[in-house]
Formats: structure tokens, C-alpha cells, sequence
């Protein structure tokens, strides 16, 4: 494992990334805890548990609620504000 200082690590990040999604293992310093740097699977539930704090029920009605939208408005000619969809979907 190639490990940094969060200083070394911070000059070239973007190279780090690229060997780290390539397979390499990199891990950064942080005072006596070695960060690893790697690639994580994220599903679009996960996001939305962890960015929005919705449960998997609620992604789920929220998604189904956005298909049925935008197919209304398909049908009627119109189009969506995605915006707007996150506030409508729950109410």
C-alpha cells in the first residue's frame, strides 16, 4: 500500500484517484489512522438514504411518484420542472 500525508495527497489528487480506481491501494495519513482510498459501489437508494435522509419505502414511492408525473405530462405535451418534483413527490 502506497500511503500520504494529506499534504502529499492534496498536490496531485486527481492522480491518486486514477490509481486507486485502477486497483492500486493508497492510503492517506490523517494523525495515527491510515484512509483508504478506493472505489465504492453507489446505488441510487444508498444516495438517497445518505444525502436525503429518505428510507428505501420512501426512494421508492418517490420514484414511482416522479414515473407517473412525467408520464401525465408526456401525455398531455407538456414537461416537467425536475426541480420542482422532489417537494411535489412527498405531498
Amino acid at each position: 500500500m502506497k500511503t500520504l500525508t494529506i499534504t502529499e495527497a492534496r498536490k496531485n489528487l486527481s492522480s491518486w484517484i486514477r490509481r486507486a480506481k485502477s486497483g492500486e491501494e493508497i492510503g492517506i495519513i490523517d494523525g495515527n489512522t491510515i484512509v483508504a482510498l478506493r472505489p465504492v459501489i453507489v446505488s441510487a437508494i444508498d444516495y438517497a438514504e445518505s444525502e436525503y435522509g429518505f428510507s428505501t419505502a420512501e426512494a421508492t414511492q418517490i420514484c414511482a411518484s416522479i414515473e407517473e408525473k412525467s408520464r401525465l405530462a408526456e401525455q398531455a405535451g407538456e414537461y416537467i420542472d425536475i426541480q420542482a418534483l422532489p417537494h411535489a413527490t412527498l405531498r
